[in-house]
């Protein structure tokens, strides 16, 4: 299963490390400083970086887009982005599933 996986893709959409790297290119190309493409970086770190499993493949899953993204929005003395950087990231990132 797992080389299924790996051949063919999850069934679940998610941002790969490689477009990750495109995110972080389209937020710069958007005026997101480097340091707050860091944050957004270390924000979602444990979901591109946890444990692999043929059901859970290595990426950014929506449910974790939307989970960080709600957490952003409320817990704004937590960060220090704004309500359009929030829109922005969630943007991007949406482009990217």
């Amino acid at each position: 299963m797992s080389f299924l996986n790996d051949l063919f893709g999850s069934a679940k959409p998610r941002i790969t490390e490689e477009e990750f790297k495109k995110v972080r290119s389209d937020l710069a190309s958007r005026g997101m400083s480097e340091n707050k493409r860091d944050q957004v970086e270390t924000l979602f770190s444990g979901d591109m970086n946890e444990t692999v499993t043929a059901e859970h493949p290595k990426g950014i899953e929506k449910d974790e887009l939307e989970m960080r993204i709600k957490w952003l929005r409320e817990n704004k003395g937590k960060h220090y982005f704004s309500d359009k950087e929030i829109d922005m990231v969630e943007a991007v990132m949406t482009k990217w599933l």
